[in-house]
Order: C-alpha cells, then sequence, then structure tokens
C-alpha cells in the first residue's frame, strides 16, 4: 500500500518492539520498515531507510535516544521521532522537546 506510514522502531528491549510492532501491525495504515536496539543503529538506519517516524526509546546502551536525535537534528535530519521513555519528570520531557523531538510516550501507562 502507496500510502503507508513507514515507521523504526529502536529500542533495546526486544520484547517492548514486539510488542509495539504488533499493536501497530494491526492496524493497515501502518508498516515497520526496520527495528534498532541502540541510538547508533537508529541514526543508521535512519538516514538508509528515511522512515516517515521513528519511535525511540530514551534509555539504550551505546547512544541512548537523546544523543541520537540531538545527533541526527546536527546533521539536517528532521524525521519525525517519538520517545519512548520510562521517566515521567518534566525535565526528560524538555530535553526531548529541546534536542527535536516531536512527542514523548510514557512506557507503561493507559
Amino acid at each position: 500500500m502507496d500510502n503507508e506510514i513507514s515507521i523504526l522502531l529502536v529500542d533495546d528491549h526486544a520484547i517492548v518492539r514486539n510488542g509495539i510492532k504488533a499493536m501497530l501491525s494491526s492496524e493497515q495504515d501502518f508498516e515497520i520498515i526496520g527495528e534498532g536496539s541502540d541510538g547508533n543503529e537508529a541514526i543508521s538506519m535512519i538516514l538508509q531507510h528515511h522512515p516517515d517516524i521513528v519511535i525511540m526509546d530514551i534509555n539504550m546502551p551505546n547512544l541512548n535516544g537523546l544523543d541520537a536525535l540531538k545527533k541526527l537534528r546536527e546533521k539536517g535530519d528532521h524525521t519525525p521521532c517519538l520517545i519512548l521513555s520510562m521517566h515521567e519528570s518534566e525535565e526528560y520531557v524538555m530535553k526531548a522537546l529541546d534536542f527535536g523531538a516531536d512527542g514523548y510516550i510514557l512506557k507503561g501507562h493507559q
């Protein structure tokens, strides 16, 4: 389907990626085009595949989601990015938005 929204999932926990993938795959307008487990993979995959949107965890090994997002924005990439986090504090939300996130989703909340 040509109108599908392409999504890249980046989280160091495969079970989280699988859960999000299962949820989004049930929607006909979404296509998961790739998965990564750290910020370095995210940068590489975003620059290679040009997804419509990235859903990326804030805490990951090697390069966290915020630093990956900051590097992408410094490279001139403006792919929309939703940050996943277990951190509820306003400090994390504001930092994510300052680094160029388009949204902030709390893990484990309804």
